[in-house]
């Protein structure tokens, strides 16, 4: 039960795999409360096969109007400059550049300010719940600032806010209601196997 007035903000971080999901896990639980939910994505594209990008397709008509998801990404981010990155899982390509990237997550910022402060298209009330996926990557990158993020929570209202994405917190755990740090104990991609669709994206 709500003690106050404002939404709860979450942040789930750490190096191990499972932030996005457990993300997407409390889509399910808002949308079962019939909550309106709005999601906006830094570096992943719709282009991507990603699993989560077909789900308001597949949700019944009464469940779809209730999501809005967004996919303001340019891909992978390089910051050595280099355009591709050879590992034991694949090879990475960076087929933008390091001001395309910039201005992507900018303009997933804004969205996001956007999403809190204006009545969403379909419905005229306001989101119960935004989740920033992968944002706080997009800090660590020096894409957007620690002070972009404390200024987009404080505009949240009695909107939830879901923050993921690996990188350092310290600055931000005064400030949010709730961190998971998700650790690494064995990965799948320690023995060089790749991403298992349905599992992994």
């Amino acid at each position: 039960m709500r003690t106050n007035n404002s939404g709860l903000v979450y942040v789930f971080t750490g190096n191990g795999k499972g932030k996005t999901s457990a993300a997407l896990g409390m889509v399910v639980r808002s949308l079962g409360h019939n909550q309106k939910v709005a999601w906006v994505s830094w570096y992943k594209t719709r282009q991507w096969p990603i699993g989560e990008v077909r789900l308001p397709e597949m949700l019944s008509a009464m469940f779809r109007k209730r999501i809005k998801m967004y996919w303001v990404g340019k891909g992978f981010y390089l910051l050595d400059s280099k355009k591709k990155k050879v590992g034991r899982t694949g090879t990475v390509y960076d087929f933008d550049t390091p001001e395309g990237h910039k201005f992507a997550a900018e303009s997933g910022l804004k969205l996001a300010k956007d999403l809190l402060t204006a009545e969403i298209p379909t419905g005229g009330t306001k989101i119960d719940l935004l989740v920033l996926d992968e944002v706080l990557v997009a800090v660590e990158d020096r894409l957007l600032s620690k002070k972009d993020i404390i200024g987009l929570i404080k505009l949240r209202g009695k909107t939830n806010i879901v923050l993921t994405g690996r990188g350092k917190v310290g600055w931000l755990t005064e400030k949010v209601d709730l961190v998971s740090e998700i650790q690494k104990v064995k990965h799948p991609y320690d023995k060089g196997l790749l991403a298992v669709p349905g599992m992994d994206f």
